[in-house]
């Protein structure tokens, strides 16, 4: 029987395939797939940096820029967003950080300095660098002393 019942069409259409895989929701009545072949390289699994990701690229020569990329990459990477496909944005980050504290001795809340901060901020999003809402770790919360039946009773009088 098609579905929907009376109204052929209606109602919500079934995930993909990929999709039911993904939240595990697949019907029985669907076969199980099949495993992947060995010599098939999985195109989603992470890839190694091949260089040392931490050294500034060659192509960043002011001393400043080096400077900040000391700075910022070692933090990026300990959030795991540095990575050999970010390494550029992380190129432009430094140069926007650089940029946004010389206008800041130039023009301190003006059109250029509040625009540049707000790509500065942008892209420390990016690099999970700044506060972005609610916390990725709470820290432990410190339980109360369980007092017993004569602390209670010492403590009324």
């Amino acid at each position: 029987m098609p579905r929907g019942g009376r109204r052929p069409g209606a109602g919500r259409k079934p995930a993909p395939d990929h999709l039911q895989l993904i939240k595990n929701t697949r019907t029985r009545s669907k076969a199980a797939p099949s495993a992947p072949d060995a010599a098939v390289p999985d195109r989603f699994a992470p890839v190694p940096p091949t260089g040392d990701i931490l050294t500034a690229p060659t192509y960043l020569t002011d001393p400043g820029e080096v400077a900040m990329w000391n700075e910022l990459a070692p933090l990026a990477f300990a959030q795991r967003t540095l990575t050999p496909a970010t390494v550029r944005s992380l190129t432009v980050l430094c140069r926007v950080v650089l940029l946004e504290q010389k206008l800041a001795n130039l023009s301190p809340g003006g059109s250029e300095h509040r625009g540049t901060l707000q790509r500065m901020n942008a892209l420390m999003l990016q690099f999970s660098l700044t506060p972005c809402g609610k916390p990725l770790f709470e820290a432990a919360k410190d339980e109360p002393e369980k007092k017993t039946g004569l602390a209670r009773f010492l403590k009324r009088a």
